[in-house]
C-alpha cells in the first residue's frame, strides 16, 4: 500500500447506539496505519480527530506522549466541538475539518453517538463513513437505516459521501439469527466492508498501555491474539484503501461531468 492510495480523504466512523464499536474500529484501522508508516518510506500521514465525548482515543494518545512513543505519522488533533461555551457553527467545524485534511492523507473522526449538530457537520464534509455493529438485530436494525439514510440523501444532495456497515464481534460460530441477517444484508447489497471483526482481547490493552499492535508483541500479552488481530487489522486497512479509491474516482466523475455541463450551459 501507498500513502497517495488514501490521500485526502475524511472518515468519520459512526453509530447512534453506544456500543456499536466506533473507537475498537478505530483503534484497530489505526494500528495497521501504524504497523505500515513503522516500516515505509512514504507512510501515511494521518489526523485524528476524537469527538466522542467519552474520549477513549484522546486518553490513548495522552498515554503515548506521555511516555514518549513515536508518533509513526499519526497526530492526535484535539477539537472540543461539544462544550457548550464554545459552539461551533457547522460553517465552523466544515472549515476545521478541511484544513485539518489539507495537512495529511487521511483525516479519521471518531464520532460521537447521536445525530448531534456537531455530529451532522462532521459527517456531512466526510467522504467515507464508517457504520459498525454487530451481528445482532438491535445493531443491525439500527445501522441499516443510518446507512441508507446517509447514502441516500448525500446523492440527493450530490455529496461525494458513502456510508459502509463494518461487522465486528463476529462469533465463531454464527448462530441461525446471525446466518439470517447475514443473509439480509446480502440480499439488500448492503454497501459493507467484506473483512468482519471478530472479538478481540487486546483493544482495552491497546488504550490501556497506549500500544499498538505491533509494539505489543513480545510484551506477555497473548501472541495467538496479536497475530490474529493484526490479520484482520491488515485485511480491513487493505479493503479501506480499495474503498477510498473507489470514493475518489467516483468524486473525480461527478466532478468531471459538472464541469462538462457547465461548459454546455
Amino acid at each position: 500500500m501507498k500513502s497517495n492510495r488514501v490521500g485526502n480523504m475524511i472518515i468519520s466512523i459512526f453509530n447512534t447506539k453506544g456500543g456499536s464499536g466506533k473507537t475498537a474500529t478505530a483503534t484497530l484501522l489505526l494500528s495497521a496505519i501504524a504497523e505500515f508508516n513503522a516500516s515505509s518510506d512514504a507512510p501515511v500521514k494521518t489526523i485524528v480527530i476524537d469527538t466522542d465525548p467519552q474520549g477513549t482515543l484522546s486518553t490513548f494518545f495522552a498515554r503515548r506522549a506521555n511516555r514518549q512513543r513515536p508518533t509513526l505519522s499519526i497526530e492526535n488533533r484535539v477539537v472540543n466541538l461539544h462544550a457548550k461555551a464554545n459552539r461551533l457553527t457547522n460553517d465552523k467545524v466544515h472549515a476545521i475539518l478541511r484544513d485539518a485534511n489539507k495537512e495529511c492523507d487521511l483525516l479519521i473522526l471518531d464520532c460521537a453517538g447521536s445525530y448531534d449538530p456537531d455530529a451532522s457537520a462532521a459527517i456531512l464534509v466526510s467522504h467515507l463513513v464508517i457504520v459498525p455493529a454487530a451481528l445482532a438485530m438491535g445493531e443491525i436494525g439500527v445501522a441499516l437505516p443510518i446507512i441508507h439514510q446517509m447514502n441516500t440523501g448525500a446523492a440527493a444532495a450530490g455529496l461525494p459521501l458513502r456510508a459502509c456497515l463494518a461487522i465486528n464481534r463476529e462469533e465463531p460460530i454464527p448462530s441461525k439469527s446471525q446466518k439470517a441477517l447475514s443473509q439480509i444484508i446480502e440480499e439488500e447489497d448492503v454497501p459493507r466492508f467484506e473483512t468482519r471483526v471478530p472479538r478481540l482481547g487486546v483493544i482495552a490493552e491497546i488504550v490501556q498501555h497506549g500500544l499498538y499492535l505491533h509494539e505489543m508483541q513480545g510484551l506477555g500479552s497473548s501472541e495467538k491474539s496479536i497475530a490474529k488481530s493484526l490479520t484482520v487489522a491488515r485485511r480491513f486497512l487493505a479493503e479501506l484503501s480499495e474503498q477510498t479509491i473507489q470514493n475518489r474516482e467516483g468524486r473525480n466523475h461527478d466532478e468531471n461531468q459538472r464541469h462538462d455541463a457547465s461548459v454546455v450551459s
